[in-house]
């Protein structure tokens, strides 16, 4: 052991704690004035902890003593929860709620709101830090408090991305942490069934509007932000609504596309940055697309500037295959042109 932790508790070693803590171990505050000390927030010290990942961050202000009993919320939960968000909405301070009428707490490097919330409404999840591999047990809003919370702060398309993955989690359990990914993403399951936000939607309460128009857009089975831009892409130029979950099945083999219309045989796929640059993922792909041919489809590959960019000309694109594979609309129908998403 190196000297500067010999007269360190091993307990508090690499770990976020009170100074109270320090003083109650015999130790004197000129302890805390080392480097090797950190204080993300007043009244809280750290000890070679890796402030900058949100997990560890979040844990150093579980460990002030005098703080009210809070949750985590808003953005800060979302990123806790990996769920997608935009690239701008990155929060440094820690945003947290306390139950009214309890007072949100003024303290540098957190973002305090008050209201009204059941204890329900709150759950304890671990979390797995990415710079250490810990588990550590957080406080969070389940899953219709923090949407409610999130209506406040997020524009309606970012909402719904928010609320299809919600729903598609619900779907799926995490067990162990083998299955974790990526790092952050909590262990325990997210809560099952149909969302329900009559609880924290209540008449007047700020974000209820932006939140009820955000669900009535979610549909269940979306997998990723860019596909639920996709699907809302396609619903506002006037298209038929697609199907997700559809599944297409071959000798041997099976997919489930983003996006399909099996009464035209028509199917979008959205392909990231890593199906260009995974080897394996390419090969995959390329695959894929071979046997959606072979039974039929007609198989679109959908871009990111596709998406973020040229979306009048994806739209065209869109209508052409539903035209060529049978798709009659009425002679009145004009595609609508659609803004690009914000990344």
């Amino acid at each position: 052991m190196t000297p500067a932790l010999r007269d360190l508790p091993l307990r508090l070693q690499h770990d976020s704690f009170a100074p109270y803590d320090l003083r109650n171990l015999g130790l004197s505050t000129e302890r805390l004035r080392r480097g090797d000390i950190a204080h993300p927030f007043h009244g809280v010290s750290a000890h070679r902890v890796d402030l900058g990942d949100i997990v560890q961050r979040a844990a150093a202000l579980t460990r002030r003593h005098d703080m009210p009993p809070f949750v985590f919320s808003h953005l800060t939960a979302a990123r806790l929860l990996g769920l997608p968000l935009p690239r701008d909405s990155r929060h440094d301070n820690l945003q947290i709620t306390v139950a009214h009428p309890a007072r949100a707490p003024r303290l540098a490097g957190v973002e305090a709101h008050a209201f009204r919330h059941p204890a329900r409404a709150v759950r304890h999840s671990r979390f797995v830090s990415a710079s250490s591999g810990e588990v550590l047990l957080l406080p969070v809003f389940r899953d219709d408090w923090l949407i409610a919370s999130l209506a406040t702060q997020l524009e309606c398309d970012d909402l719904v991305a928010v609320i299809d993955s919600v729903q598609y989690r619900a779907t799926r359990q995490f067990t162990s942490l083998g299955e974790l990914s990526p790092p952050g993403m909590p262990i325990l399951a997210n809560d099952s069934g149909c969302l329900d936000l009559a609880g924290p939607l209540t008449k007047g309460r700020r974000g209820s509007h932006q939140a009820r128009r955000a669900l009535a857009l979610s549909r269940v089975g979306a997998r990723s932000r860019p596909e639920t831009f996709l699907r809302l892409l396609i619903q506002r130029a006037g298209f038929p609504e697609p199907a997700l979950g559809h599944s297409i099945s071959g000798a041997g083999w099976n997919a489930i596309p983003d996006l399909a219309w099996p009464a035209y045989s028509v199917l979008l796929e959205y392909e990231g940055d890593h199906h260009r640059t995974n080897a394996r993922q390419f090969s995959h792909d390329i695959r894929r697309f071979e046997r959606y041919a072979d039974c039929g489809w007609s198989a679109m590959r959908v871009t990111r500037r596709d998406l973020f960019e040229h979306t009048f000309e994806l739209i065209s694109r869109v209508e052409n295959r539903l035209r060529k594979t049978g798709w009659a609309p009425a002679r009145s129908w004009h595609s609508r042109p659609v803004a690009p998403f914000r990344p």
